[in-house]
């Protein structure tokens, strides 16, 4: 079987050529099975070109193995400079790459800056009364009437079993006068709420808590009129959503109807992020 070869009317240098193809033929693996098969078959590289060919694949997997430890801090290096973790993140979970432009990176889900081991589960510049969160009178009238006796009202004395008509001050609105929440955010004359607040790229609107309109329109319409639009007045009176001549003064998409958080829907105020 050594001289193969020649048997097939072979040269030995054509028998390693690896440039050829040698047909096989059943008797050269001394098969006898008396199928029907014939006797060639389709052709194969010689033993010692596929040998060589394996080799040099080994060698080259062996050589790819030990250089990868040495290409691990480039390639940490590289994602070091793209992404990075800051303070932020420690706190909320949330980080955004650092080298995206400011207007494609999505604000974050922030806990405002509340002082949440004073016993009070409001905003810090509100009160609780009857369960539900209104702003301090004690801001509302600079500190002549502090104690709150209902949701218009406010009463000048030290303690509320000394409130009378004589002593207490009226604003009666809704949503406006006494009857409103503090200020959330920038936010100001939003309703009174449940106790807890929003997170810092939120607003209260109608009890709920909602991503900016200012976020969602990049500044274009920063009032909200309700749970999918927004407004670019000032005064809500202006807010007509059926002027249609111009540029719309009201922009209303269902992707409004979100909360701060991604892939969030609007939610209560939450406790935990005035009071722990």
């Amino acid at each position: 079987q050594a001289l193969w070869w020649k048997n097939r009317g072979l040269s030995r240098a054509q028998a390693f050529d690896c440039s050829m193809a040698v047909p096989y033929r059943y008797e050269d693996l001394e098969l006898d099975s008396g199928s029907d098969l014939t006797d060639e078959q389709p052709r194969r590289w010689p033993v010692g070109c596929r040998v060589g060919a394996l080799l040099v694949a080994l060698s080259l997997v062996a050589l790819a193995v030990l250089t990868l430890p040495a290409a691990g801090p480039i390639t940490e290096g590289r994602m070091d400079g793209f992404m990075s973790k800051s303070d932020d993140w420690v706190m909320t979970g949330v980080f955004t790459p650092m080298s995206l432009p400011a207007s494609v990176a999505s604000t974050a889900a922030l806990k405002p800056e509340e002082n949440t081991q004073d016993g009070n589960v409001c905003n810090d510049d509100e009160e609780k009364f009857e369960g539900i969160c209104y702003k301090k009178c004690s801001i509302l009238t600079q500190g002549t009437h502090k104690i709150r006796t209902t949701a218009f009202t406010c009463c000048a004395a030290d303690k509320i079993e000394d409130c009378g008509f004589s002593n207490q001050q009226l604003k009666m609105s809704i949503c406006g006068g006494f009857d409103v929440s503090g200020t959330i955010n920038g936010q100001k004359g939003a309703c009174p709420h449940d106790k807890g607040t929003c997170y810092l790229n939120e607003e209260l609107f109608l009890g709920m808590c909602y991503k900016k309109c200012s976020d969602l329109t990049e500044g274009a319409y920063n009032m909200r009129i309700s749970s999918f639009s927004c407004c670019s007045a000032t005064n809500i009176l202006e807010c007509n959503p059926f002027v249609f001549s111009g540029t719309p003064i009201v922009k209303s998409e269902m992707s409004f109807n979100v909360g701060g958080k991604p892939d969030s829907g609007p939610h209560k105020p939450i406790p935990d992020l005035t009071e722990t």
